[in-house]
């Protein structure tokens, strides 16, 4: 569905009108008429709705261009600029003149907002302008549009929002002494005037509708004034929104001006991957500077229909992955191997391919994007990220060293403070943030006649500031056996092997920032880390848009995270569990959720809620085909011992009655999305068992069905890059048609109900890659591609079907066999099983005359559970060895079949011969596997990327006993996670 996009946007002073010889009359208490003063210069204002990712979505019937269509905004002023009680209708008054003088629109997003000095309304200004008071600013108080009108009036007017300010927002605003909130309502119609700079247009004669506009520039007797003078010599206006936003961001980030602007989004050049698509990181964009849009969105529709939904969740935007995709490390110097920088997973390039994909889609009409934007708010930047850098300088500037503080100096008995680099030098506040920026207002720019909203809300990495290492580690950084690893996951995230990340990122790999006492981490996650959040992307940290036919309802994290549990046996999922958001749902969300249900019940909307944190996600070590063969549950009231299970990973701690028992288990709310989990599935309440008293593990537990999300591929090749970067080939007419009517009859039966449930839907990670276990094929360390979520809707509001909309690199099968052998384990084999070993056994005196050796593995179990159950078979071994500024040497082994086993076949006995004399961490062992149908669920592991080896250190030991001489190849499993850079003499 096209819509048109618009911006508003306010212009103080007041600009001087050309139209000054018409004497507006306006209706004033108690029937008497005054003229505005033309020379007046108006009033300091801002908008707090509609924002960047909070847009006004305005829906106008086709033929109806006159009828009660109005733009809706929540506006602050000064309270001493307003004379008189801010409820008087003198107060209104003033402000409805000033609306009409200040307020301005222009088409698209113009970075300059070049307007009509103009007035908005020539006649009848208060049947066209509506204001309200709603009260001072405060954090917890709900702000609602329309709030005065009479329910036949808000029956009219179609757009409605209502929102919880955030408080650092607020107090951001209030130490600039905008403290008084105010609804406005605006004709649609009369906006028009502003478009078409012509007196015949009026609020009379109200036919040329929102899709005639010609944009200024295009008008060659149009007088613009550009609306941001602080980029031209001598301007000040520092009462002005767009202003304050963009000193708050200036010098914020890498260096002079970096905060200012936007990065440029563009294709080529960015890393050394050819057509690559992505933001071009610390390449500044003048024509895109930072500043408080205000997009509204108009839709000319014959009829209402419900809106579908595309669901972006968990982008990780991580600046540091441009840095490393320039590297030209290798982690064996042989022509075998490419640079590990181009097997990099970058998350913003990943994003950018799913944003093209909505905006060409013509089933998404809004996008709901359901936190964790990015994965901390201060990053690395440096000039061309690293663009013909040595792999020791790409180390250096992602270093994580830090400065020796006195009092760090004091309680380590130093006399001196260590020589070490400050991380600082590169690492900069809000470089993701202005990735996320570009991204938003490129998607925004592609077609303005043909936009699409985008609604964001906050998620708990948005809200941390310090970078953690590629690997960090917990109890110390000195090497130990014993240490724990904070989030294991992270290399995989980045599609690289424990072994990889680490060299690829340096010495500091293992950094945690901040310590407390005891030397474990502090938790990175501080509520005030959102003042940045809430300030670029949207005011409401809770909201509500009310369109025709549904209410998108949006809930922030809130201020606060749990994610380890002190108290033993209160909860099944560990103590490092994933965090879960402790003051969501607040009783602030609950009331918002009231009205929202009050004003809906007038015009039967159906609710869709959505946030970053989960109602119902199963534990990633839950093959899917358990999940969807069995049952779980969910319990949302608490007794002694009753508390968070695996079926409910990374929820929420107040109000679960009300939500779950009211919301889901009653039906009164159609969908909700989220994310957080990294892993996209469809679940269903099939059972709901309540009770009045609180039995622990019995009272308040809804049933849930676990569902595969169908895959939604399109049936043409897209424009955009996305098949030169692993996008899925196209298959004709998708995938999902087969499921989803299975999905639905399936969820109606277990419930037994004849109307659908409540959809909980969760999304893949779209930036980093996501989480996959189907068939416990790696324990839960199984990777997938990124990807989107689409939700269509039927034209009665119901949902048509859900489709995953994949995209990106795929997973490499050699990094998800680096965590099995150092994590995972099954009830049919542990680690030991892949401790690999190839071993082969001579006569003595034999190994110096044979002309080959023939090796076999001797830990075979899991070799042969790859190949049989995954189809993942052995295609070759080789082994190499490094020597300092030498050509690595290789020896090839052949797989051959002997007596019905194979073996590997090693004709160069002289080089073999000489590794076992191989001195310090220089020998290492590529295993490659192919990928073919025969597996028994060779699907769980089609998707993966085959086309790089698994490496791994290695030691070759001879042993004589009995006449007999062994040879032993062992993969080594400690040294499969930490490069020794003492003996890693690789430079390029």
């Amino acid at each position: 569905m096209p819509a048109e996009l618009g911006d508003l946007f306010w212009v103080y002073p007041a600009p001087q009108a050309e139209n000054l010889e018409v004497n507006i009359q306006q209706e004033l208490a108690g029937g008497e008429g005054a003229v505005v003063d033309e020379q007046s210069g108006g009033l300091p204002a801002m908008i707090l709705y509609p924002a960047l990712c909070t847009p006004e979505v305005v829906m106008i019937k086709t033929g109806e261009e006159d009828g009660d269509y109005f733009v809706e905004l929540l506006m602050l002023f000064k309270g001493d600029t307003l004379e008189g009680e801010k409820n008087s209708d003198p107060v209104k008054n003033k402000i409805r003149q000033c609306v009409n003088k200040q307020l301005k629109i222009v088409k698209g997003l113009d970075a300059e907002k070049k307007y009509d000095p103009n007035m908005v309304i020539t006649d009848n200004l208060t049947e066209n302008i509506h204001v309200g008071y709603l009260g001072t600013l405060k954090s917890k108080t709900i702000y609602q549009t329309s709030q005065d009108l009479d329910a036949d009036q808000q029956n009219k007017v179609k757009g409605h929002f209502l929102g919880l300010v955030d408080e650092r927002v607020q107090r951001f605003y209030k130490d600039q002494k905008f403290t008084e909130v105010y609804w406005v309502s605006v004709r649609v119609s009369a906006l028009v005037n502003l478009y078409k700079n012509s007196q015949e247009t009026t609020a009379k004669n109200p036919k040329r509708t929102i899709s005639q506009i010609t944009p200024p520039e295009k008008r060659p007797d149009f007088k613009y004034q550009p609306h941001m003078p602080w980029i031209f010599p001598g301007a000040d206006q520092k009462n002005d929104q767009d202003y304050l936003i963009y000193h708050e961001f200036k010098n914020k980030a890498a260096e002079m001006n970096q905060g200012q602007y936007g990065f440029r989004v563009r294709q080529g050049s960015i890393t050394n991957r050819p057509n690559d698509d992505d933001v071009a990181v610390g390449e500044l964009d003048p024509d895109n500077p930072v500043q408080a849009y205000h997009p509204v969105f108009f839709y000319m529709v014959n009829d209402f229909r419900p809106l579908n939904i595309g669901q972006i969740s968990d982008i990780h935007i991580n600046s540091r992955q441009q840095v490393l995709a320039n590297s030209t490390q290798k982690i064996i110097n042989h022509d075998d191997f490419q640079p590990l920088g181009e097997m990099v997973n970058i998350a913003s390039h990943n994003t950018k391919l799913i944003l093209d994909r909505f905006a060409q889609d013509p089933e998404v009409d809004v996008v709901l994007i359901t936190g964790d934007i990015l994965d901390f708010i201060r990053n690395s930047w440096c000039e061309n990220m690293a663009r013909g850098k040595t792999p020791e300088e790409v180390r250096e500037i992602l270093s994580l060293k830090q400065r020796w503080t006195d009092r760090t100096k004091k309680s380590l008995g130093l006399k001196k403070r260590k020589p070490e680099e400050t991380y600082l030098k590169y690492y900069k506040d809000n470089v993701d943030l202005l990735v996320v920026y570009s991204l938003i207002v490129d998607f925004y720019k592609k077609d303005i006649d043909n936009a699409k909203p985008v609604f964001v809300v906050s998620g708990n990495h948005d809200g941390y500031l310090e970078p953690v290492a590629m690997f960090p580690t917990l109890l110390g950084s000195k090497p130990s056996k014993v240490r724990k690893k904070t989030d294991a996951f992270i290399p995989a995230s980045h599609n690289l092997t424990m072994y990889e990340a680490a060299l690829c990122f340096g010495k500091s790999y293992d950094r945690i920032v901040k310590r407390n006492s005891m030397g474990t981490p502090k938790t990175a996650f501080k509520a005030d880390h959102f003042r940045w959040f809430y300030l670029l992307f949207t005011p409401f940290c809770d909201y509500a848009a009310q369109l025709p036919q549904q209410s998108l309802m949006g809930m922030g994290w809130g201020y606060d995270e749990d994610m380890i549990t002190l108290v033993p046996g209160r909860t099944e999922q560990g103590r490092g569990h994933l965090p879960l958001s402790t003051d969501q749902i607040s009783d602030q969300v609950v009331s918002l959720l009231d009205k929202l249900k009050e004003r809906d019940n007038q015009r039967e909307r159906k609710k869709i809620l959505f946030s970053h944190f989960t109602f119902v996600s199963y534990h990633n070590m839950i093959p899917e085909y358990k999940a969807i063969t069995g049952k779980g549950e969910v319990h949302y009231t608490w007794g002694k011992q009753h508390q968070f299970n695996k079926n409910d990973m990374g929820t929420f701690h107040l109000n679960r009655v009300r939500l779950y028992r009211e919301g889901i288990a009653e039906r009164k709310i159609q969908c909700l999305l989220s994310g957080h989990t990294h892993r996209r599935a469809i679940y269903a309440i099939t059972g709901h068992e309540k009770s009045s008293k609180l039995i622990p593990g019995k009272s308040g537990t809804l049933s849930t069905q676990y569902y595969r999300v169908p895959v939604d591929v399109p049936s043409g090749r897209l424009s955009c890059s996305a098949a030169a970067h692993g996008a899925l080939p196209p298959i004709p007419g998708g995938m999902f048609k087969q499921d989803w009517d299975e999905i639905r009859q399936n969820a109606r039966t277990e419930a037994h109900i004849q109307e659908d449930p409540t959809w909980i839907i969760v999304s893949d990670a779209s930036g980093s890659l996501t989480r996959r276990n189907q068939r416990d094929e790696f324990g839960e360390f199984g990777n997938g591609r990124c990807s989107g979520i689409k939700v269509v809707f039927n034209a009665d509001t119901s949902v048509k079907r859900v489709a995953a909309l994949p995209i990106g690199f795929g997973p490499r099968f050699a990094v998800a066999l680096d965590y099995f052998a150092a994590y995972g384990k099954t009830d049919a084999y542990s680690k030991s099983d892949l401790q690999l070993c190839l071993q082969a056994n001579f006569a003595e005196g034999e190994e110096y005359t044979l002309g080959q050796y023939d090796f076999k593995l001797t830990n075979t179990k899991m070799i042969n559970e790859l190949e049989n159950k995954f189809g993942a078979k052995v295609e070759s071994i080789a082994l190499y060895q490094n020597w300092q500024f030498l050509q690595t040497e290789k020896v090839s082994m052949t797989p051959t079949l002997e007596q019905g086993k194979v073996v590997y076949r090693v004709t160069d006995t002289a080089g073999l011969r000489g590794l076992q004399y191989t001195i310090g961490r220089r020998l290492y062992m590529a295993i490659k596997f192919q990928h073919t149908p025969y597996g028994e669920h060779y699907e769980a592991t089609q998707d993966y990327d085959f086309s790089t080896p698994w490496v791994s250190e290695v030691k070759v030991k001879r042993n004589c006993k009995k006449g007999r001489v062994t040879y032993s190849i062992e993969r080594q499993n400690y040294w499969s996670m930490q490069p020794k850079f003492a003996e890693y003499h690789i430079t390029h």
